[in-house]
């Protein structure tokens, strides 16, 4: 028999967050990043401070996003890939071709 004073909550689904798809040209002293927002046309490049990038990151994530990013495997290693995973960050590290 049923219960008619269910305690199951009243689910509704539950808005996704919008996506942030970054693309970093990673050097020592600075990363350029170039970014699109859902199915927008990117923005023009950014240039941040290594410290400062990862703030930025730390700041959209706080407001809500979603964030993909991705660049290429260099002379840096994973540094970077540990950092934004850590964060909650999806990031592909990407193999350069000859």
């Amino acid at each position: 028999m049923l219960n008619q004073h269910s305690t199951t909550p009243n689910l509704t689904p539950t808005q996704p967050k919008p996506l942030l798809k970054i693309a970093l040209d990673v050097h020592l002293a600075w990363h350029v990043i170039a970014v699109q927002e859902e199915g927008a046309s990117p923005k023009s490049p950014q240039r941040f401070k290594p410290a400062d990038f990862l703030q930025w990151i730390q700041q959209k994530l706080t407001a809500g996003y979603r964030i993909v990013t991705c660049y290429e495997a260099g002379p840096f290693g994973y540094d970077l890939h540990r950092q934004l995973t850590a964060l909650g960050v999806t990031n592909y590290v990407i193999r350069p071709r000859n």
